[in-house]
């Protein structure tokens, strides 16, 4: 009997899992649609404006990626004009992200 109340929970969290996975991909196609972004990409740029100038590094770990993946997000947004990268003044080394003000407009319309 309690073998079959484990199976069943298995089964409704296996269900549940697939309805959160279909969700975000429902939503996730909705901002691609309306907005131009993915999830990743809108993450970043919200997580970019609340940090203020940022490094990239730190910026990664707020949206919990990897620097590769992180890297390509920017460099995207770059290229669209929602945020720029600049060289730190004291280390060369560091790079710091800042919303454009065109990245802010895109903010202000997006979904939270």
């Amino acid at each position: 009997m309690e073998s079959n109340l484990a199976l069943d929970l298995e089964d409704r969290i296996v269900a549940a899992i697939r309805r959160l996975m279909r969700a975000v991909d429902l939503h996730s196609r909705r901002l691609v649609d309306e907005f131009g972004l993915t999830g990743p990409q809108l993450a970043t740029l919200q997580e970019a404006a609340r940090l203020g100038p940022v490094s990239a590094s730190a910026l990664a770990r707020a949206v919990h990626l990897s620097g590769a993946t992180m890297t390509g997000i920017l460099t995207r947004l770059e290229r669209r004009g929602y945020l720029e990268r600049t060289r730190g003044s004291t280390d060369r080394r560091t790079v710091l992200v800042s919303v454009t003000d065109s990245g802010r407009d895109t903010l202000s319309r997006a979904p939270s």
